[in-house]
């Protein structure tokens, strides 16, 4: 990581991760009460994010209903609690895997091999892969029904994505098993 394209590169993902992140707990402050479902606030809270389309506050905060093939839930609630669910897993596995490297000492490759050959730990691996393969598709899917007006283009990219999804399941399957 010395160069400066790695260095780049990285702090570009961290960004994303961040702000994502930063917009998850905005979202959740919402569906929690703490924070007005009025387009004035969505409006404030998605500038305060960085963000200047808030989809809580245009849909007057409600969860937007779709019956639409390609939704994963079928539904908005469904992917809405698919969103908050997989995003909650996610949350749990990055503290599982931080607490270990805070409470290693000196992080070796035994180490990390070993915890990672434990069952437990494979099994929240897939589990945590399959949860972001779903937030991954619920949110590429929102994006591409906002922005994407041409059924061809949509379909299209959609199939990309959904190719691309299948691929990682498939190669991070192969990577935690060592089939």
């Amino acid at each position: 990581m010395d160069g400066f394209f790695a260095k780049f590169i990285m702090w570009g993902i961290l960004t994303a991760l961040a702000y994502h992140a930063v917009s998850g707990i905005r979202h959740m402050l919402m569906d929690f009460g703490y924070l007005a479902e009025t387009l004035q606030v969505g409006k404030r809270s998605a500038h305060m994010t960085f963000c200047d389309h808030c989809r809580a506050g245009n849909s007057g905060g409600s969860p937007r209903m779709v019956s639409n093939a390609s939704a994963l839930g079928r539904n908005g609630i469904q992917d809405w609690l698919l969103l908050r669910a997989t995003a909650i897993l996610i949350t749990l596995y990055i503290v599982y895997i931080l607490g270990f490297v805070v409470m290693t000492d000196t992080l070796t490759y035994d180490l990390w091999r070993g915890f990672f050959a434990s069952a437990f730990t494979k099994v929240f691996t897939l589990l945590t892969l399959f949860s972001i393969l779903i937030h991954g598709w619920i949110g590429m899917w929102q994006v591409l029904t906002d922005y994407v007006k041409s059924l061809p283009t949509r379909l299209l990219l959609q199939f990309v994505i959904v190719v691309a999804l299948l691929w990682y399941a498939i190669y991070g399957f192969v990577v935690v098993w060592g089939v």
